[in-house]
């Protein structure tokens, strides 16, 4: 809790460990999430109430997110999701987020569609949202960087549809730096 009384909360999704054989195994999500949580749990700069996930599977990484969502209060100073593992496109261009379980063949019934995610953050009654994303792809979400994998990915389902001033921020992991996105903001005011 900070001075005020207000939560701060944070949902830290990683996955590295993949049975679809054409997901390369990933090192870098449980120590991510690990070193993540150690600094958001220190007193003396964050404080956060922190629960992770690592390497789960889709079912129980949906039921992580919607409960800390559904849990979320107006007076909450901050609910922060991040997410580690890949990020994979149906043929229609619309992300999923990769979990144990998750077939690249059967995406929206074995991966976490970034449209749910956006759906359970939009029905939150949390003021104050931000979304890190650290995936493969997302330098692609940003114009004219290259995405990492194969196809161009597009993280831009996380904020659309969401009102100016939603309290929502996402920011997406390139391969040198983060990029942020307020929702309601066009790419070129994102971007300045």
């Amino acid at each position: 809790m900070t001075e005020f009384g207000q939560r701060r909360r944070a949902l830290l999704l990683g996955c590295g460990s993949f049975t679809d054989p054409s997901l390369a195994q990933l090192r870098s999500p449980r120590r991510d999430v690990e070193e993540l949580a150690r600094v958001l749990r220190s007193p003396g700069t964050c404080g956060y109430t922190v629960h992770t996930e690592v390497n789960c599977d889709s079912r129980q990484a949906q039921r992580a997110i919607e409960g800390f969502f559904s849990s979320a209060r107006i007076t909450d100073a901050m609910n922060l999701l991040y997410l580690s593992c890949h990020g994979v496109q149906d043929n229609r261009g619309r992300l999923y987020f990769a979990f144990t379980d998750t077939e690249r063949d059967y995406l929206s019934s074995t991966a976490v569609s970034a449209d749910w995610v956006r759906e359970r953050i939009n029905t939150s009654r949390s003021k104050a949202t931000l979304v890190l994303v650290d995936c493969c792809f997302s330098g692609a979400f940003i114009k004219g960087m290259q995405a990492r994998s194969t196809g161009a990915a597009s993280v831009e389902s996380l904020v659309q549809d969401l009102p100016r001033g939603s309290g929502v921020a996402v920011l997406t992991a390139s391969e040198s730096v983060w990029d942020v996105c307020w929702s309601g903001v066009s790419h070129s005011e994102c971007n300045r």
